[in-house]
């Protein structure tokens, strides 16, 4: 220990485990600090580290409430500044279990032993001289308010062995910037700092010292107790999903002023806003249930209360005591349970009214629309409104038209419209009920709009309306609900319509609907599942374009326009129109009816590979634009027109397989931005594929032309090898592919000629296996005898043992006598076949498993 007389640190025995002590002035801490002091012989100011040994296992009670004091402000060892605890082998527990209210200045270092696996509550509470601890690496749990208070520390490291973390045990940690968790720690994640359980789903603590805004993540269900306990953040964004604030959660969390709560939350627990004076005003979400004790007491600025249920949640004792003195409530219109008795039960008194969030606007108009947004019929109806109801704009959340109008339109509709933008004035304004017009049968834009109704969330409709004209809800991207009544009498949705209302994620056709115009609801990218009615006959150009987050089509069974078959839309059967942009999978078959893929069909989508059926004329303008994944494409004999910019963007687009004679009539731009490199394949014999063609459909010279087909003379007649690696046919098939200098990954068929009269054994083994599943040959499938006018003899397969996945199509010549036994086993794919009528004997097991 040093010379006693100028050691700085104290060594102090503790062994004790017994019941904590009787008081501050009665414990064995206090006894054995005094029995180490008087045999150090030294004074209390002059020791700055208390260094503890001993075989105890805990220190709780008075024992640790007396050892920590001893580093408070105005201690009697006023150069005290170290706790070192790391000598007690057999130490797992520290804890004050009550509430100090001395503050714990001196103190700004402490080391822990190994052996420690609790740091109980209020242990370290208010310990504001404490920069930096270095939990153990064997540490489980740390209690309630352990080191709530501590304002000098920036960062909190959790070791992996950290279990539990018990609510408010870092409240009021002014400093607190910064939360990690060990990475491989199972019970505990940080993002960004904040501290997270494992799944992500609870935020625990967010760093109290951070100012300005945050926005919780997605995925995020429930806020825990005091998880932002008396921090400094000016805004809370909540993400939809959310469903519980926990109690204490934004106590004493005066900077606060603004806070937004999804439609999802459920439950805000027991005095969740205590003392939250920077609040004003709160809407509170219609599938609100509860608004535990307390939650809002002393919230002394609050002045609003925005209820959007259609009837109140349960609201616990003293919830909004000593608010504001006076102030509105809102709530729907036609809502039951908003009463004076129920606003006087939850302790707003006579200086708070209460007022429906809805204006209901007389129109009866079927004037020309207006001339402009300042000048318009609907301007004056919405003023007079305003003046009549003695309302304030900014808090409204519903414009309610009644009247005998039977259309809006023009800028009657798109003064309508403007009062849901960002900074139209109309703070709450979010939905437009037009459900009690009776005579109303059209609204329709003037035109397209650049102000985004970002606000717009939820329509309702008479059933009396039968046109949605061009633009009328274009770029409302906050719109997530339209609803139609049961016997709605709609017919139209024009062009554009719900263009680009991103936020959109479900729409109930009536039954009634005929048209859906261009573009109609393109861009709408929560569109999940689109269902069509029985009543359809229009569907305009791109009318679901770029919706991004579509999943499937469905087609009542009884339209005659229209079908769905796997989620993808058809019309007629006989034109696939749409392929959902997100639905699973990464290959597709067109089915074999059809004859057209429309425009844009399946832009943007993720496909690597699509298969066309032989039935197909004629692929669309941009059908296949910006498929990034897509690598290669073979196009049917029967394909007549590919259309302008049909497969721009395919960036890895680099394989080309034209199986027609004649090249197909390709559009402008049909190939533009595709892969720098690439091979055209087509058949042998065509000769209208050349580099002038090549090059008018803007392939450059990075693209090769190749013949799909590879001829191969084949004269032997001898042994037929002595093995797959060495006999003739390989020979002269090796021969072949060096002549033309072609990619055999890119030959579809294998055409022999020649005077053979039989190819044998290892001739005919070798010249199969090309066809099998782990060939190299990865596109071959069509074998062509029919140029060998001397061969008379498939012999037998006997030693084929491989399946020959790979073949499609056999082709002989009208020489052939005889097909041998196994000649032809296991070709699982072949589907094209036809017989020489010379042709005498198929021996048995010829063609099994075909």
């Amino acid at each position: 220990m040093g010379d006693p007389k100028t050691s700085t640190t104290l060594a102090v025995t503790f062994g004790s485990n017994g019941s904590g002590g009787a008081s501050i002035t009665d414990n064995d801490m206090k006894n054995a600090v005094e029995a180490a002091l008087n045999q150090a012989g030294g004074k209390k100011p002059d020791f700055t580290t208390i260094q503890l040994t001993g075989d105890a296992a805990e220190i709780t009670g008075w024992n640790w409430k007396y050892l920590i004091n001893l580093y408070m402000e105005n201690s009697d060892w006023s150069g005290l500044t170290t706790l070192d605890l790391s000598g007690m082998g057999s130490l797992t527990n520290v804890k004050n279990e009550k509430l100090s209210y001395k503050t714990i200045f001196q103190l700004t270092s402490v080391n822990f032993p190994s052996s420690l696996t609790t740091i109980g509550a209020y242990a370290f509470y208010d310990c504001t001289g404490l920069t930096s601890v270095n939990l153990p690496k064997g540490l489980t749990t740390i209690g309630d308010h352990a080191f709530a208070s501590c304002t000098g520390l920036a960062g909190m490291m959790f070791p992996e062995s950290i279990q539990t973390i018990k609510p408010g045990a870092f409240d009021s940690g002014s400093g607190l910037l910064n939360f990690e968790v060990n990475d491989n720690n199972l019970y505990f994640t940080t993002k960004d700092g904040v501290l997270y359980d494992k799944a992500k789903t609870t935020l625990l603590f967010y760093p109290p010292g951070r100012s300005g805004d945050f926005t919780v993540p997605d995925g995020v269900t429930a806020i825990e107790d005091r998880a932002f306990a008396s921090c400094r953040l000016s805004g809370v964004n909540f993400p939809e999903g959310l469903q519980t604030i926990g109690e204490f959660a934004f106590s004493s969390s005066r900077a606060l002023k603004k806070t937004t709560f999804p439609d999802s939350l459920q439950t805000i627990g027991g005095r969740a806003f205590l003392d939250c004076t920077g609040l004003k005003e709160i809407t509170f979400p219609e599938n609100l249930q509860i608004i535990g004790e307390s939650a809002f007491y002393d919230c002394t600025s609050l002045s609003s209360l925005d209820f959007l249920g259609d009837a109140p949640p349960i609201v616990g004792d003293y919830a909004f005591y000593n608010v504001g003195s006076t102030g509105v409530i809102y709530y729907p219109e036609g809502a039951n349970g908003y009463m004076d008795t129920w606003k006087n039960g939850i302790g707003l008194g006579s200086g708070w009214m209460l007022q429906p969030a809805t204006l209901t606007v007389l129109f009866d108009s079927n004037g020309s629309g207006g001339n402009s947004l300042d000048d318009n019929e609907m301007k004056t109806a919405v003023e007079a409104a305003l003046v009549l109801a003695r309302m304030d704009k900014t808090k409204i959340t519903t414009i309610k038209l009644t009247g005998s109008a039977r259309q809006i339109t023009n800028h009657n509709w798109m003064y309508l419209r403007g009062l849901h933008t960002a900074d139209s004035g109309w703070d709450h304004l979010i939905s437009l009920d037009l459900s009690e017009m009776g005579s109303l049968i059209q609204v329709d834009a003037a035109g397209y709009s650049k102000y985004a109704a970002t606000k717009f969330t939820f329509a309702a409709f008479p059933s009396s309306l039968q046109t949605i004209g061009e633009h009328a809800f274009q770029n409302c991207g906050g719109l997530i609900s339209v609803t139609f009544p049961a016997d709605a009498q709609l017919k139209t949705i024009g062009d554009d319509a719900f263009a680009s209302c991103a936020g959109l994620t479900s729409v109930s056709f009536p039954k009634g609907l005929q048209t859906i115009g261009k573009s109609a609801f393109a861009s709408c990218a929560g569109l999940t599942n689109v269902s069509l009615p029985e009543s359809l006959q229009t569907i305009g150009d791109n009318a679901f374009f770029s919706c991004t987050g579509l999943e499937a089509f469905e087609v009542d069974t009884n339209n005659p326009n229209f079908s769905s078959k796997d989620g993808v839309l058809y019309k007629a059967k006989s034109t696939l129109l749409q392929y959902p942009i997100a639905k699973s999978g990464t290959a597709f078959t067109v089915p074999d009816e059809v004859s057209a893929i429309g425009d844009s069909a399946f832009e943007s989508c993720g496909l690597t590979s699509v298969s066309f059926p032989e039935s197909l004329r004629t692929i669309g303008d941009s059908a296949f634009a910006s498929c990034g994944d897509l690598t290669g494409v073979s196009f049917p004999e029967g394909l007549q027109t590919i259309g302008e910019s049909a497969f721009c963007y395919c960036v890895s687009l680099s394989y080309l397989l034209f199986l027609g004679d004649t090249p197909p009539i390709v559009g402008s731009y049909a190939f533009d931005n595709v892969a720098p490199a690439g091979v055209i394949c087509y058949p042998a014999g065509a000769n209208r594929y050349t580099d002038p063609w090549k090059n008018s459909i803007n392939l450059g010279s990075g693209w090769m032309l190749q013949s799909d087909t590879l001829t191969v003379s084949f004269d032997s007649n001898g042994s037929g090898g002595t093995n797959i690696t060495n006999n003739e046919m390989k020979t002269a098939v090796e021969a072949a592919l060096a002549l033309v200098g072609v990619d055999k990954t890119k030959i579809t068929t294998i055409k022999l000629t020649g005077s053979a009269t039989q190819i044998t054994d290892s001739n005919w083994e070798y010249l199969l296996h090309l066809y099998s599943e782990d060939s190299e040959w990865s596109s071959l499938t069509t074998l062509d005898l029919s140029g060998m006018g001397s061969f008379t003899t498939v012999e037998d397969g006997k030693n084929i043992n491989f399946f020959l996945t790979k073949l499609v199509e056999l082709r002989f010549p009208d020489s052939l006598k005889t097909i041998g036994r196994n000649a032809f086993v296991a070709c699982y794919n072949l589907t094209k076949l036809s017989f020489p009528e010379g042709l005498q004997t198929i021996e048995s097991s010829a063609f099994q498993g075909c």
